[in-house]
This record gives C-alpha cells, structure tokens and sequence, in this order.
C-alpha cells in the first residue's frame, strides 16, 4: 500500500514538473519573439534613418548647387559680348564687371563709353588752339558741339536706367529712348568726322584714331541694350534676376 502511495506521489511531481517546465518553455518564446520584433524594428529604423539622411543629403547638395542654367560672371559676359560688333573691346572694356547680371553689365558698358567720350571730347579743344586756320577752327568746333551733344545723349541713357526700387523691368519706351540715344552719339561721332573730311585735313586721322574707342564702346553698348535687354524685357522677365543661362541669337 505504501508502495502505491509513493509511485502515485511521484506521478504527482512528475505533472508538477511537467507544467513549470511547459511554463518556462512559453516564457522563453516570449522572450524570443519579443526579443526578435524589436531587433527587427531596431533595424527597420536604421535602415529608415540611413534612407531618410541619403535623401536630404540629395536634397541639400541639390539646393545649393548652382542652377544648370546659371553661368559666372566671365561667361555672362562672354555672351553679353558676343553680340556686339566689337566683342574683343566689349570684353576687355567690362571684364572687372564681376556680375552676371544683364542690367548691370549694360550700366557699365554706358559707364566705360561716358568715360571714353569724355576723354575724346576734349581733344577738339587742344587741336583748335594748335591752328589758325580759320575753316579748321570751324569744323572742330563742329566736333565740339556734336561730341557735347554726344556725351549728352549717353548721359541721359543712364538716368534712364535709374528706376524705382519697386520697379524690376525696364519698359519697351525707355529701352526705345535709349536705343535712339546710343544711336545718335554714333551719328554726332560720324558728323565731326565728316566736317573735317571736306577740308581734307591732315587731322582726320588723327581724330578718327581716338574716336576708334569710344565708337566701339557706344556701338557695343547699343547692341547690348537692342539684342539682349529688348529680349528679356518682351518675354516680361525681371532683369535684375536674369542669369544668362540661355543663349540669345544675334
């Protein structure tokens, strides 16, 4: 009888033992799936993380790096210049520019000319006071009228390019104005030329040399102001925001 007793108490602690072993196998696969779900969202968020700092990375390069269209200051001018008839003078006249803004390119192109024209219209001056012929008096200060009426004509294209902080555009009547300008101080040049032609004066060439500069410069910036401005200001587009970054047909 004790015998039976004590084979039933062992069946006893075998199902005890049973039962907590089944238990300590549940708690370990818990642990196992608890334990397997957060290392994969631990790298599900790595690889998110490394995803996410590639793409703004992307994002950020792209920003900063400068528009395909967008030239330097040397290329703008390049183009500004190479629809002039005197591109080499264009660029050697403006190359500190240091701007790829159309606008500010022209203003100084009108600068460099001014300056030039100046220095030309003084020369009249020096010529009449070295003669006495009385014919070649009269005909430099053709030249001196015409010259002064020049420096007036450019002088005028650049407060015409003096425009309100609000405005952003130059209208089609200013840019009409300033062509006609530009193209008058190329005739007054050609008059004071033409007045000492009918002497057949020993001088003319000697004028026409210095007059070579501040032709070319007034004549560039006609071209600049006709090929280049006109066309931004038709297609309605802020000068003062315009990268050359398209070329332009003569």
């Amino acid at each position: 009888m004790d015998s039976i007793k004590s084979f039933k108490g062992y069946g006893k602690v075998d199902e005890l033992e049973q039962q907590a072993f089944r238990r300590k196998t549940r708690r370990r696969l818990i642990t196992i799936v608890v334990s397997s779900v957060i290392l994969l969202a631990v790298i599900i968020g790595a690889v998110a993380g490394i995803v996410i700092h590639k793409r703004n990375s992307s994002s950020s390069s792209s920003e900063n790096s400068a528009p395909a269209t967008e030239l330097t200051p040397a290329a703008s001018l390049t183009t500004l210049c190479s629809v002039t008839q005197y591109p080499s003078s264009c660029y050697s006249s403006l190359r500190g520019s240091n701007t790829s803004d159309p606008e500010v390119i022209f203003k100084l192109s009108l600068r460099v000319a001014i300056d030039e024209l100046s220095r030309l219209s003084k020369y009249p001056d020096e010529l009449i006071a070295k003669t006495n012929d009385t014919r070649l008096k009269e005909a430099l200060g053709v030249c001196k009228s015409v010259l002064d009426d020049a420096m007036d004509r450019l002088n005028d294209s650049v407060s015409s390019m003096e425009v309100r902080k609000e405005e952003r555009l130059l209208s089609s009547s200013k840019i009409d104005d300033m062509q006609t300008w530009l193209s008058t101080t190329i005739t007054d040049q050609e008059t004071c030329l033409d007045a000492l032609d009918e002497l057949n004066s020993t001088i003319t060439p000697q004028l026409r040399t210095k007059m070579q500069n501040s032709t070319e410069f007034v004549s560039n910036s006609l071209a600049i102001v006709a090929k280049i401005i006109r066309v931004l200001a038709k297609l309605n587009v802020p000068i003062r925001r315009t990268l050359l970054g398209q070329s332009i047909s003569k």
